[in-house]
Formats: C-alpha cells, structure tokens, sequence
C-alpha cells in the first residue's frame, strides 16, 4: 500500500514538475500565454502559480526520498491541483510547436514604381521574447532573386493595429493596409523603407549589400 502512495505521489511530483517546466518555457521564452489565448493575466499571477508549484515540488520531492509519507494524500492533491493549474495556462504541445515552427505575420505584397522588386514586411514570432525578429523579404523581379532583409526593430517596438496584414482575401487597394512602403532613390540600389502600421520607422535599405540602416 505505502509503495503505491508513493509511486501514485512520484507520477505526480514528475507532473506537476513538467507542468512548471512548460509554464516558465511558456511564459519568459516563448510567451505563449499572450500569443495563443489573449491571458495577459498569466504573467501578473506568475509569482502566484510558479512559486507555490515549487515549493510543493521541492517538499513532495524531500518527503518521497525520505519516505515522509504520512501526508501523502494532501500533497498528491496539492500537486496534481496546481500542475492542473499551469498546464490548462500553458498546453506543452503549443510550447513544443512554437519553438519548432516559425510564427509570421506577413505584409500584402507589393511592387516598388520602378517595376524592379516585390517586397512585403514580415514579423517573426512577435511575442517570442528570443527568436523574434522583422525582416523585408524582397524579390527581383528582373532576376527572381528572392532575399530577406533582417530591420533593425525591437520586440517592444512591433506592435501591430488594425488588424494582422496576413488576412484573406487582399483588398484591391493592398497599399492602403499595408505595414510598409518602399520607394526608390537617386543612388543606385538604395530605397527607403517606411513602415506605418506597427510603429512609423524609416529605413534606409541596400538591395546589393542586403542592410537596412535606420533613420528614423
């Protein structure tokens, strides 16, 4: 009988143990809790979940090992409540995906005056709070040479209104929606870009040396 107690309050501990793993991943590395449900509320009751979690984690762990065991019932309970808790916050399938998979946001297409590239502005996992990123994708249309263009952005500075550009179907007017406008210079190979619907930036772009310098 105390065995099975033990190996019932054991699964549990390595639960509740996945389960906090998964919420820390969640909500300082990928950020999930913000991007997938909306629950702005996960990181203001952090400390309130997290904490507690590991401190029954860190007893369940002591009192198994010593074989504490008189308890057992209240700490099974305890420990299975909360890793119950953070994993219906946090769904370790959604964590495992979005560290594998790129997340994108992508402007409407559109053609410089000069007929020479299709460009568009894409934001890569905007609430990762690591492998985030805003880059131009550009294509010639003289040589279908496709290449992408890391901007100089912050995280704190994408934040995009109006609704996301990747929705379908395109307007007529795609350049009244979209998040960037790109305009040729008198120097060969340089444009500028200015982007409006996340943050209004200017970037001076390089098409040969394939940088962006901001200005603005």
């Amino acid at each position: 009988m105390l065995l099975s107690v033990k190996n019932i309050w054991l699964a549990s501990s390595v639960l509740l143990f996945i389960a906090v793993l998964c919420f820390l991943i969640g909500t300082i590395i990928v950020d999930a809790a913000s991007e997938i449900s909306g629950l702005k509320i996960v990181v203001v009751i952090f400390p309130f979940l997290w904490i507690p979690a590991m401190i029954i984690l860190i007893i369940s762990i002591i009192s198994i090992k010593r074989e504490f065991l008189d308890k057992a019932t209240p700490m099974i309970a305890l420990t299975l409540i909360f890793a119950c808790i953070l994993l219906y916050f946090i769904n370790p399938v959604t964590i495992v995906s979005r560290l594998l998979n790129d997340y994108v946001v992508r402007d409407w297409s559109q053609v410089t005056l000069d007929g020479i590239f299709e460009y568009r502005v894409e934001v890569v996992n905007r609430h990762q709070l690591i492998n985030n990123r805003t880059q131009l994708s550009v294509k010639n249309l003289l040589t279908e040479e496709e290449m992408f263009i890391p901007l100089p952005v912050s995280r704190g500075e994408v934040r995009i209104t109006g609704g996301e550009s990747s929705i379908t179907p395109v307007p007529e007017d795609a350049s009244s929606f979209a998040m960037s406008e790109l305009v040729s210079t008198e120097v060969e190979n340089i444009y500028i870009l200015t982007t409006r619907r996340f943050s209004i930036l200017v970037f001076e772009i390089n098409m040969e040396a394939r940088t962006a310098r901001r200005i603005e």
